[in-house]
């Protein structure tokens, strides 16, 4: 079974319960952290970005996780979207 979907799925609701509105930029950067999540700051849109690659995928499926977290200008939580990246070969 593709892990995939679960895995988005655990992560959209860990994002739920512990960012909100008045999550600054060191409580998002935590949170990547202690989710193990390999992120980087996209200063053109305003967004955390981060992946997940270490997920347990059946053979010939390579998916990851990917994390979007928007910010404002001053780097607090606006909206996040999480989403399974699949690539094939």
């Amino acid at each position: 079974m593709n892990a995939c979907p679960q895995k988005r799925e655990e992560i959209k609701t860990v994002v739920a319960l512990e960012l909100s509105l008045k999550s600054d930029d060191h409580a998002i950067q935590e949170f990547l952290r202690k989710y193990q999540i390999v992120f980087s700051f996209d200063h053109f849109v305003n967004r955390y970005q981060g992946i997940i690659r270490d997920i347990k995928n059946p053979p010939g499926i390579d998916c990851a996780v990917v994390v979007y977290i928007y910010v404002d200008k001053e780097r607090k939580f606006l909206s996040s979207e999480v989403v399974a990246s699949y690539t094939g070969m």
